[in-house]
C-alpha cells in the first residue's frame, strides 16, 4: 500500500508532502480544493471530521490529521528518519525545540492574519486585529532569522531536516510581507537551499504559484 495525502496550495500540506517525497515514500495526492469547500463535503468529512487540510492516510489505513503527527509518524514508521535525530541524538532537543516553535508560534499569527472572521464578530475591528497578527509573524520570524543568521544555513547548523521543511513551507505564505526575503536573509538562505533538493523543488514551485483550479 502507499500513503495518500488530502491536500492543497498553500497549506501545511505543502510540509508533509515534501517529507514524503524527500523520504521517497510511496504516495498518492488527492487535491480538496478549499475554495470550492470540497473541505465540508460528506465524502471528506468521513475522512476527517475536523475539515481541515492536510489529512494522511497511513499505508495500513490509519487517518493522521495534525500536521506534526503525521511527519514524525513518517520519520518513526516509513523511512524518513534521517529528517530527524534520533532521540540520543545531541541535536534531538534542539530539533523538537524548533519543531514545535513552527508548529505553534509561527502557524497561530498565519490563521489570524488569513481566517480573521474565526476570531473576531465585528469587521470594524478587522484592520487592528490583523495589524497584530502581521506584528507577532514579524516578531517571530526575527527570532527564526537570528538563529539562522547566528548558527545556519539549517537549523541544526550544516545537517538539514524536518525544521527546514516547516520553514520553507511558512515562507510560502509571504503575501503578508512582500519584501520578505530581503527583510530575511537567513531565512531566505535556508528557504534557497531547501528548494534546490531534486524532490522538493516542483513542491514548492507549486505552492509558490498555484496552478488555478
Amino acid at each position: 500500500m502507499v500513503y495518500t495525502l488530502y491536500w492543497d496550495h498553500r497549506t501545511r500540506a505543502a510540509s508533509v508532502h515534501m517529507v514524503l517525497a524527500e523520504a521517497g515514500i510511496p504516495y498518492r495526492l488527492h487535491h480538496i480544493k478549499l475554495a470550492k469547500g470540497e473541505h465540508h463535503s460528506p465524502e471528506y468529512l468521513a475522512i476527517n471530521p475536523k475539515g481541515f487540510v492536510p489529512t494522511l492516510v497511513t499505508d495500513n489505513g490509519e487517518v493522521l490529521t495534525e500536521t506534526g503527527a503525521m511527519m514524525l509518524h513518517l520519520a518513526d514508521k516509513a523511512g524518513a528518519e534521517g529528517l530527524v535525530p534520533a532521540p540520543h541524538d545531541p541535536d534531538r532537543s534542539q530539533f523538537l525545540d524548533w519543531f514545535f516553535y513552527h508548529l505553534t508560534m509561527l502557524q497561530e499569527p498565519y490563521k489570524r492574519l488569513y481566517f480573521a472572521s474565526r476570531y473576531i464578530k465585528n469587521d470594524k475591528h478587522k484592520d487592528d486585529f490583523t495589524q497584530i497578527a502581521a506584528a507577532d509573524l514579524e516578531k517571530h520570524w526575527d527570532y527564526v532569522e537570528a538563529h539562522l543568521a547566528a548558527n545556519g544555513p539549517f537549523h541544526l547548523g550544516e545537517r538539514f531536516g524536518m525544521n527546514d521543511i516547516l520553514l520553507a513551507t511558512y515562507a510560502v505564505f509571504l503575501r503578508w510581507k512582500p519584501d520578505f526575503f530581503t527583510a530575511y536573509p537567513a531565512v531566505a538562505r535556508c528557504y534557497e537551499l531547501v528548494k534546490s533538493r531534486p524532490a522538493l523543488a516542483d513542491i514548492l514551485n507549486e505552492h509558490e504559484n498555484p496552478t488555478p483550479s
